[in-house]
């Protein structure tokens, strides 16, 4: 459970966005790369599906990036070839989540090549969660 570091702040800049139906049963929410610096509103048992473009021929994968915190717990993470995807063609690496416990922290990734280490991130994916109960 290495996902969150705790936001101290509620000044982040982001908007906050619930991505729930107007009934508030769904319980799959779904975050894509457009949804980077976004702050998301979620409950206790809610499963977040990250969904991101990665081409791992090219040596970048998705990682976690940080920890400390135990709101999220990764269930899964996969690659997923785009459907007519040619040889050396990227897809989507697709991370799932799911929330453990109530409070406010920040999910964060980075694309890099990890044998090169930190100079190699090419790209970050940051979220502010809040989950209630």
């Amino acid at each position: 459970m290495l996902v969150l570091s705790p936001v101290f702040s509620q000044g982040c800049g982001a908007t906050e966005w619930n991505p729930k139906g107007g009934n508030g049963q769904d319980t799959m929410l779904t975050l894509t790369r457009t949804d980077n610096g976004k702050s998301i509103t979620m409950q206790v048992n809610d499963l977040l599906l990250l969904s991101l473009d990665e081409n791992p021929t090219t040596g970048f994968q998705w990682a976690l990036d940080g920890g400390g915190g135990d709101l999220v717990e990764l269930q899964s993470s996969e690659y997923v070839p785009a459907i007519e995807s040619k040889v050396g063609g990227g897809g989507q690496r697709v991370l799932t989540f799911k929330a453990q416990r109530a409070g406010i922290g920040q999910l964060k990734l980075k694309l890099w090549r990890e044998w090169q280490g930190e100079p190699s991130v090419v790209e970050r994916f940051t979220v502010t969660l809040q989950v209630r109960e």
